[in-house]
């Protein structure tokens, strides 16, 4: 595991924490409302990590 891709784990891992905590928080409006903040961001990240992965491995 490179660096890049621990740091990438551990967010991943405080977010689905944070996200869990949040659904017995706020219920499920806090929680959708946490959602359309976050998927955004997430899939933003998830671009950026295939797209640095592609360019690393050429098929």
């Amino acid at each position: 595991m490179t660096k890049k891709q621990k740091y990438f784990w551990l967010a991943s891992h405080l977010l689905f924490s944070s996200l869990t905590s949040w659904l017995l928080d706020f219920g499920i409006a806090g929680w959708l409302f946490n959602c359309l903040l976050i998927t955004p961001v997430l899939i933003y990240l998830g671009i950026l990590v295939v797209h640095k992965q592609r360019r690393s491995y050429p098929y």
